[in-house]
C-alpha cells in the first residue's frame, strides 16, 4: 500500500502558503488611495495604519479632527490621539497637527 489518501487538499501553486491569510490582486481604476509600503508594512500599531490609511484617502487639505476619526472609528480618543502621535513622530512629517485654541469669552 504505497498510496496514501490524505484528506487535506491539495495545492494549487507550488507556491500557494500551507495556511495563513493570502490576498488577490485586483486592478482598481476609480476611488483607490496609493498607500506607501513603507506605512502599510510598518512596525507598531494596526491602529496607526489604518488611520493614516483613512487620511491619505480624504481630499487634500481636509480638516481633520480627532472628533471626527472616533465617530468613523470604533476605537476611542485615546487611541486615535496614541495613533496621530505616533503617525507624526515617524512618519516624516506626513502628518502635521495644528491645534487651534478658542479665545477665552469674557
Amino acid at each position: 500500500m504505497a498510496d496514501t489518501h490524505s484528506s487535506a487538499p491539495l495545492r494549487t501553486r507550488a507556491d500557494a502558503p500551507a495556511s495563513g491569510v493570502t490576498h488577490i490582486r485586483t486592478r482598481h481604476t476609480a476611488n483607490f488611495t496609493v498607500l506607501s509600503n513603507r506605512l502599510a508594512q510598518r512596525a507598531g500599531s494596526a491602529v496607526t495604519v489604518g488611520v493614516a490609511a483613512y487620511i491619505l484617502s480624504l481630499p487634500d487639505g481636509a480638516s481633520i479632527r480627532i472628533d471626527a476619526l472616533c465617530a468613523h472609528f470604533k476605537e476611542g480618543r485615546a487611541r486615535i490621539s496614541a495613533a496621530l502621535n505616533e503617525l507624526e513622530s515617524t512618519t516624516r512629517r506626513a502628518v502635521r497637527r495644528a491645534t487651534r485654541r478658542r479665545p477665552c469669552r469674557p
